[in-house]
């Protein structure tokens, strides 16, 4: 569970911390980043089942990320699993600083309304490889470990 700061939504426990489990002596680096990248993935999957509950509806199109682990194929492959929808990655990693960058342009007159959809460009797209009965089944199995 990623709780090295506390848990946030959709939870609001400021007190949870992280722990490792499960482990043995044969447990690997490459598990334990594993582990942790998957514990990433599920809570921004009940983020996002969160928000989807709030909208009142699924995802119709492709979610576009960006950021630091945007950067991991890995990590973006299995959100696209996780999540049972598929991400496009922008080709601009940091959108936050384009669309700071954006709004100032729009703000001072220089983009119009019309010119900001040329700025979202994406370099691929990752497809959930599984079906949301089997990413609901790991997602169940996952929350039972983490939350107890």
């Amino acid at each position: 569970m990623p709780a090295l700061q506390g848990l946030g939504a959709p939870h609001g426990d400021a007190a949870r911390r992280g722990a490792l489990g499960g482990l043995s002596l044969g447990a690997s680096r490459a598990q334990i980043a594993r582990a942790a990248l998957e514990g990433v993935a599920f809570r921004t999957r009940e983020a996002v089942r969160h928000v989807r509950g709030l909208a009142g509806q699924d995802l119709a199109a492709a979610l576009g990320v960006d950021g630091g682990l945007a950067g991991s194929d890995v990590f973006l492959q299995l959100q696209a699993d996780l999540l049972s929808a598929p991400l496009q990655r922008h080709a601009i990693r940091e959108a936050t600083a384009c669309g700071a960058a954006i709004a100032a342009g729009r703000g001072v007159g220089l983009i119009g309304a019309s010119d900001t959809g040329a700025f979202a460009r994406y370099d691929r797209t990752f497809e959930p490889r599984i079906g949301p009965d089997e990413a609901e089944g790991r997602y169940e199995a996952w929350r039972a470990a983490a939350l107890g």
